[in-house]
């Protein structure tokens, strides 16, 4: 295997698989050098766009074999193998990869700006059976359509008990409090439907996700006031617009400080809707 120095530490070696011969472009991750084709990267993300449009740093090094600028990745060497897997897939087929796979693809497509192979990943993480608290965490990481998460938030609802405190840590008070107050409706709808033991379980389907779909803020297919919601009157709060793509691409926010004055509002406003649940 070729290898070259960089910058004088240790050795740089050739990817096993993908430094490839015509490619126009060169990548340092670790200590693998991967030369691929650029149009990949510009097509797509501006984050590559930008890199490639940008001067070169004082002292950049230059692949012997090629004669293209090394960039360098702060990412793992098998990690951007795994990304770079997308576009070399040799069987055109992506169903033999695993979660672990595709949650690194959707957190390098969505650092790198990615959108249409991170709508690839969210597509192959539905096809799997991800348990409701680890798909809830995850998608709410990478801001994906809240939609997605309708199956996972009816299962919690119709658990016999609610959420650990360590899947409470998990989930955050947000969330659990509103799985709070939709078990509650739920009991309360089925005991008004004549259940002589009711239980969120117990909840005809169609009222449950129409009581998930108003405290979660789902698209309009999922709301509706059915009766026996256990539901209040609207105050004219409304639910998300309908749209085209099914994956919503946003940027990470920015996390909140802990303790801030926003939190604590909003865990507030929850409860006193609980309350409201309860008193209705």
């Amino acid at each position: 295997m070729a290898s070259s120095t960089c910058n004088g530490v240790g050795h740089i070696s050739h990817h096993p698989e993908y430094y490839i011969r015509d490619g126009n472009v060169t990548f340092i991750a670790e200590r693998s050098l991967f030369r691929v084709h650029k149009s990949f990267f510009e097509r797509e993300s501006e984050f590559f766009k930008n890199l490639f449009s940008s001067p070169p740093p004082e002292g950049e090094e230059i692949d012997e074999d090629s004669g293209t600028k090394r960039y360098r990745l702060d990412v793992k060497s098998d990690e951007f193998a795994q990304f770079l897997w997308i576009w070399y897939n040799p069987r055109y087929t992506y169903s033999r990869q695993g979660k672990e796979a595709w949650l690194t693809i959707l957190r390098l497509a969505t650092s790198w700006v990615f959108p249409e192979v991170r709508k690839l990943a969210v597509r192959q993480l539905e096809k799997l059976l991800l348990p409701p608290v680890e798909k809830i965490e995850i998608y709410k990481e990478y801001k994906i359509d809240n939609d997605l998460l309708l199956p996972s938030y009816i299962a919690l609802c119709k658990s016999p008990t609610l959420p650990s405190p360590a899947d409470g840590d998990r989930l955050k008070m947000d969330t659990v409090l509103k799985l709070a107050c939709a078990r509650e409706r739920a009991q309360r709808s089925a005991a008004e439907s004549g259940c002589r033991s009711p239980t969120s379980a117990a909840a005809d389907d169609e009222v449950l996700k129409a009581i998930i779909g108003e405290l979660f803020d789902l698209s309009p297919q999922f709301g509706g006031k059915p009766a026996n919601t256990g539901a209040q009157a609207p105050n004219g709060a409304g639910t998300n617009g309908s749209s085209d793509e099914v994956i919503t691409v946003k940027q990470p926010a920015v996390p909140e400080k802990k303790g801030s004055n926003a939190n604590g509002e909003q865990n507030v406003r929850i409860a006193n809707n609980i309350r409201g649940c309860r008193d209705s």
